[in-house]
């Protein structure tokens, strides 16, 4: 609801701002995209049931930016360990290419939508961190390949920051099992050893952020300038 609100405002203000200097026929052919073209994409959740509907205009018409809603998450696009499911997110980048939208790729690790056979083995006993891994590795190596030059930008975990405000990082087993991946200590974060990684979007889903989360948000953003410092970027 609250994002529909924000949508509704943005749209009410942009036709507000060019009301008294366009005609009302041009005001017919312009979308929200249109009116802030100059300043940033207007996206948009899809799914592949959606694009065969009239829907497909109402996205060319107001929007220039695209996200799968569920096609791209583990769960609907790798169900089986050697079975991957391209059709509705093939069918969404497609349609992305075909009219010229970007594409943003969601999500390539998430605790909810994430297969069962990721974190068991074959008697259904839960698979060592070193599996769960390789197969994290393969499932984004695979997914990312198959979209290169059409995906723009992934969501690469989702939701890593926990619920209660007390706590910092989600208890889950693919949230433990990512920070084996990283090679760098961070500052102690409230009992969480955190360590570098290429890319964590942090998804901040209350009207206040924890302190976790801040402090979070705060060591990436310093890693980021310190970096762009040392490589002359800044």
């Amino acid at each position: 609801m609250r994002k529909l609100f924000i949508l509704v405002i943005l749209c009410a203000c942009a036709l507000a701002d060019h009301a008294q200097s366009a005609s009302p026929a041009s005001n017919e052919a312009k979308g929200l995209k249109d009116y802030y073209k100059n300043y940033f994409p207007i996206g948009v959740a899809v799914s592949p049931r959606a694009l065969r509907t009239d829907e497909a205009q109402l996205i060319l018409d107001q929007f220039n930016s695209m996200t799968p809603e569920n096609a791209m998450k583990m769960g609907p696009i790798h169900p089986t360990e050697k079975e991957y499911n391209w059709a509705g997110a093939d069918s969404i980048a497609a349609f992305a290419k075909r009219n010229g939208l970007k594409l943003r790729g969601h999500t390539l690790c998430w605790h909810n939508q994430a297969p069962r056979w990721f974190f068991t083995d074959t008697t259904g006993k839960p698979v060592s961190k070193e599996v769960l891994l390789a197969r994290l590795k393969d499932h984004i190596t695979t997914v990312v390949s198959r979209y290169k030059g059409i995906v723009y930008a992934w969501d690469v975990a989702n939701e890593v920051i926990a619920d209660a405000p007390e706590d910092h990082l989600r208890c889950h087993a693919l949230v433990n099992a990512i920070q084996q991946l990283f090679d760098e200590p961070r500052p102690d974060l409230g009992g969480s050893q955190l360590k570098r990684t290429a890319s964590v979007e942090l998804m901040f889903r209350r009207s206040q952020p924890t302190p976790g989360a801040l402090r979070i948000a705060e060591h990436v953003l310093t890693k980021r300038r310190d970096s762009s410092q040392s490589d002359g970027s800044i």
